[in-house]
């Protein structure tokens, strides 16, 4: 039986597509520590079990999805084991401490859980690509913070403080910030965290640090929202584009937000800083890291918004040739789906959509 047990609960965009290639490709090692990372061969994090306490149609699937967890933990001999998911952001903490109770009782006493949070404005600005990237959201950054302003989803004060009242000093939360993590790296500051201070090493090359998942620039945005313009394509359409137009390489600029729209963020969020430094960060009587923050955002801020508009950047003939691409993206997911629906039927499953699918970090905003 797992002697240990860590959680690793997200929050999204904070660096967890590096931490979890880090654990599937068992990168890292410590002296006198063995460790397990009972993930399924085609999946590279837990998002599943998340998914099974927030998603209506996976709560059928909760005591088999998670029962397959307890089995491989108690079929282990490892010092520790680690679950990472960054969709345990969206889940209910006082559900999430009965459902470990019930699925893993010898571990759910002693877990430990940890979380990071990125800065409200660069959060703003993360998942404004994500949105965009994926085609979930297609209006100006100025509506997309209006737009998750008026859902709260940005303070997270009251989330983390739910948290810490239901697991008390087994939460840990610490902010996405270079200069304040181990090493300036999420990966080290998270396997600090996973050892309790021994020391470790991480492979050359693993998992990709604060680098992985880079976001993609203001010209590659505007050719994704010409993507999705005329067809709503599935999520998993725009994230592998996004990825094949990292990989030229191109030249491109960043996406930053305006010093107009930094004040209204920092207005709007200030308070909800300032609570997470002087309550979970240590702050004292000078700014603590996530108000600091709005001031290192101030210094990159542009005079003016940038435009993400497809016509800004792209002459007629590309467009219609983005436009025939998602023609066939769309036709190749319609195939896709009706081969799946014949594949239940055939096995008898029906033939109707199965649930669960999507990213709740788009769905949620």
């Amino acid at each position: 039986m797992t002697d240990r047990l860590l959680i690793h609960l997200g929050d999204c965009k904070t660096g967890t597509t590096a931490i979890q290639n880090v654990l599937k490709q068992g990168a890292w090692s410590a002296e006198g520590l063995s460790w397990t990372y009972p993930v399924d061969p085609d999946r590279l994090h837990h998002c599943i079990l998340a998914s099974t306490l927030h998603k209506p149609k996976l709560k059928a699937s909760r005591a088999p999805i998670w029962g397959r967890v307890n089995r491989r933990l108690a079929a282990s001999d490892a010092d520790l084991g680690i679950l990472s998911g960054e969709w345990f952001e969206f889940v209910d903490p006082a559900l999430m401490q009965r459902t470990l109770e019930r699925f893993l009782p010898d571990l759910a006493p002693d877990a430990r859980l940890i979380a990071y949070v990125r800065p409200h404005a660069e959060r703003v600005l993360s998942s404004f690509q994500e949105r965009t990237k994926l085609g979930q959201f297609k209006g100006s950054l100025d509506e997309f913070h209006d737009r998750v302003l008026g859902r709260g989803r940005f303070n997270y004060a009251p989330r983390l403080r739910r948290w810490r009242e239901v697991f008390g000093d087994r939460y840990e939360v610490r902010p996405m910030i270079r200069e304040v993590l181990k090493d300036g790296d999420v990966v080290h500051d998270f396997l600090d965290f996973a050892t309790q201070g021994r020391p470790f090493t991480v492979d050359d090359g693993a998992g990709g640090g604060m680098q992985a998942n880079e976001s993609v620039s203001v010209q590659d945005l505007a050719w994704l929202r010409a993507l999705h313009r005329t067809r709503q394509l599935p999520q998993q359409v725009g994230r592998r584009a996004a990825r094949a137009l990292q990989s030229c390489g191109r030249p491109g600029d960043k996406l930053r937000l305006d010093a107009g729209l930094l004040e209204r963020v920092r207005a709007a969020y200030l308070e909800d800083a300032r609570i997470l430094d002087a309550e979970f960060f240590g702050g004292g009587g000078a700014p603590g890291p996530m108000e600091a923050a709005f001031d290192r955002a101030a210094e990159t801020a542009l005079e003016t918004p940038q435009d993400v508009s497809p016509e800004r950047w792209y002459d007629a003939g590309e467009l219609r040739r983005i436009e025939a691409m998602a023609e066939v993206f769309a036709a190749d997911a319609a195939d896709l789906r009706r081969a799946k629906r014949q594949l239940r039927k055939a096995r008898g499953g029906g033939g109707g959509r199965k649930g669960g699918g999507g990213d709740p970090e788009a769905d949620a905003d």
